[in-house]
């Protein structure tokens, strides 16, 4: 969001336009304008990249590197886009452990819905925690992180079992060509002679 919806394209123009039209032809005044205009234009663009960084959403790499830094999280080579999924999900994964704080947790990191389940338990009826979820549209995530985060957040003696399904499209092509193997029969002719006459 553009905290300063601004007409002009700089400060500078800005301030041009409050000032008369014969100014503009004395360069003292001009380069005063320059001057006052490129201080207000580093103001709003600082004011703007502090609001930006209220929000996970627009934040810059440094202001994730804070949350990084709180949550303990260690991220490399991954863009700023996973890298704020990431920190929402760990974000929303706080207070009581539940189904329901797990699914949240997965879907602020995926980006779509999530179920948690628990399955019908083995001869000693132990039972898993079963979350499934859909890919979404994402381009890319990194499932060593999701699994990061459910063994971060759930207690040891809970185990689980992480499903995604993924739906893509595919189109198949079949190419053929058509090819002559009409062969003379075996022994009529010569060997190389083939459509000449018959071996004598």
């Amino acid at each position: 969001m553009n905290l300063f919806g601004n007409y002009y394209s700089n400060a500078y123009e800005e301030l041009a336009s409050y000032y008369p039209d014969y100014y503009r032809d004395v360069y003292e005044m001009q380069e005063i304008l320059k001057s006052k205009g490129d201080l207000l234009d580093g103001l709003v663009s600082g004011f703007q990249r502090v609001f930006d960084n209220q929000f996970i959403d627009t934040a810059d790499s440094e202001m994730l590197s804070v949350y990084e830094k709180i949550l303990g999280i260690s991220q490399t080579n991954v863009s700023l886009e996973e890298r704020r999924s990431i920190i929402k999900a760990y974000l929303t994964g706080t207070g009581k452990v539940s189904g329901s704080m797990i699914c949240q947790m997965i879907s602020a990191y995926t980006g779509t819905e999530a179920e948690c389940s628990f399955d019908q338990g083995d001869y000693y009826n132990r039972k898993n925690l079963i979350i499934t979820a859909q890919r979404g549209n994402r381009n890319y995530f990194n499932l060593r992180e999701i699994y990061s985060m459910l063994s971060a957040k759930l207690p040891a003696h809970i185990s689980y079992k992480f499903d995604m399904t993924c739906e893509s499209g595919i189109e198949i092509k079949t190419e053929y060509s058509a090819h002559s193997n009409i062969l003379p029969n075996c022994g009529v002719y010569c060997c190389g002679q083939e459509g000449v006459s018959l071996c004598n």
